[in-house]
């Protein structure tokens, strides 16, 4: 994180220096003895903020949890009792605290739960509690519902082997070789049931830097570098190529970078062409809500809308409308339309299913 913060030229090139909070976050403070956590809710503009907050992507879980609701707002700005929180919550309260962050930003604690009105408004200013957030903590371990950020792990998963080969029978000279698992980065962030959720597709996309919590290890995710602890000064880009099925490298970060850079002399610019392979990885994605599925990406339209000017209309956009019209469903057995309305018919969004 330091050396992203104060390093990473491309990370922080379009940080404001004006500081953005959400409209609620976690205060988070330790009692002085160390013994016990003092959480509550604050509304950042009656309350003197100052300072970085986190923000936390997680599932969803069915376990009953405290949630923020219009009957217990005015209790949880008086005190969030620790023991109420869910495990990852609890692991994301402490974490924050060893990065001398004392806010936090978690969508159920900060947001209205049975507001309409409130997660509307809410939810359209997501790109900013994700793009203004310090860095992101993600819930990548499959048991964090019911376990949290930490499990036990195999010291063996986290370290590599190094070997020294000699490649010349005739010579003395050795090479080292590093020996590790090339899927790596798909088993610790592309396949973690996490990145299966619709959700989590713009708040992994938004978030200027990602620390994933696996079941194996830490992957470390920004604009100029992914890293893991068994790789913890890059990703090779042979792994890179493992992790196509979910973020590929033409569509993530680079993408967010040409973003910055309008194409003033392109006629077809090719961010354009870089939306259809969003739109194929996040229409595989799933929903508890399938009404979801506009808004969910709309943090991810508002961020090209804001570097383009182009008109976002019901998941396609308007300079390239005829060639995004021309998607397929890759499985039409099994797509089907939503009973609610969603969408017009020639967006993809009207179906369920993945797309191509």
């Amino acid at each position: 994180v330091h050396r992203c913060i104060n390093e990473h030229t491309k990370c922080n090139s379009t940080i404001s220096s004006d500081p953005w909070y959400p409209s609620r976050l976690l205060r988070l403070d330790q009692h002085p003895e160390g013994t016990t956590l003092c959480v509550r809710l604050v509304e950042t503009k009656e309350a003197e903020i100052s300072g970085p907050y986190l923000s936390l992507s997680h599932r969803w879980g069915t376990a009953d949890f405290i949630k923020l609701l219009s009957d217990n707002l005015a209790s949880m700005k008086i005190d969030v009792p620790f023991s109420t929180l869910s495990p990852t919550f609890q692991d994301a309260v402490w974490i924050a605290l060893e990065f001398d962050c004392h806010y936090l930003w978690v969508d159920s604690l900060c947001i209205i739960q049975d507001s309409d009105e409130d997660w509307l408004k809410e939810s359209s200013s997501m790109q900013d509690v994700y793009r203004h957030a310090k860095f992101t903590i993600s819930a990548a371990n499959p048991w964090a519902l019911e376990s949290g950020l930490f499990s036990r792990r195999y010291t063996d998963q986290v370290s590599s082997l190094c070997h020294e080969i000699r490649f010349d029978a005739d010579s003395p000279k050795t090479t080292k070789s590093l020996v590790f698992h090339d899927g790596i980065w798909t088993r610790l962030v592309a396949s973690a049931p996490i990145n299966r959720r619709g959700w989590i597709f713009q708040e992994r996309y938004l978030s200027k830097r990602v620390l994933h919590f696996s079941s194996i290890q830490l992957a470390w995710e920004c604009e100029t570098l992914e890293a893991c602890e068994m790789l913890p000064f890059s990703v090779d880009d042979a792994l890179q190529s493992q992790w196509s099925s979910t973020a590929p490298k033409r569509t993530w970060r680079p993408t967010r970078r040409q973003l910055k850079n309008y194409f003033r002399d392109k006629k077809v610019p090719p961010w354009l062409d870089a939306w259809i392979t969003i739109i194929e990885d996040y229409s595989r994605r799933t929903f508890s809500e399938p009404s979801d599925k506009l808004i969910a990406l709309s943090g991810v339209a508002t961020d090209f809308f804001e570097k383009t000017g182009d008109t976002y209309l019901a998941g396609l956009w308007k300079n390239r409308f005829i060639a995004h019209m021309a998607w397929y469903s890759m499985f039409p057995s099994l797509s089907s339309r939503p009973i609610q309305y969603r969408a017009p018919s020639w967006s993809w969004a009207a179906i369920e299913g993945r797309v191509y």
